[in-house]
């Protein structure tokens, strides 16, 4: 599914990528935009200082989790996988929508 923001010729089978595993926000700080903040920092590190040539953040995002994932911007990696009874669903953010 990524491919599609590449050109033809530069299609890989892997393609670099960040992946943010286990992000939480204490009870008491939830709705206070902490993780929307967190997720915005590494974003923009990976746009600005990046020097390992990541062109996507991951995330294998838990259901309850998902409005917030989406809220931020980040898109599933197969639709279909929010039809599937899964624990979690695989979303990406494009890096390059931030340039």
């Amino acid at each position: 599914k990524i491919k599609r923001f590449f050109n033809h010729e530069k299609h890989r089978s892997d393609y670099p990528a960040v992946k943010v595993g286990r992000l939480a926000v204490n009870k008491k700080y939830q709705g206070s935009d902490i993780g929307s903040d967190i997720l915005n920092f590494i974003k923009s590190m990976f746009v600005h200082r990046n020097r390992t040539g990541c062109v996507f953040v991951t995330v294998d995002a838990l259901r309850e989790a998902l409005p917030f994932y989406l809220k931020n911007s980040f898109k599933c990696l197969d639709r279909q996988q929010l039809n599937l009874d899964t624990l979690t669903v695989q979303l990406y953010y494009n890096l390059n929508e931030l340039d």
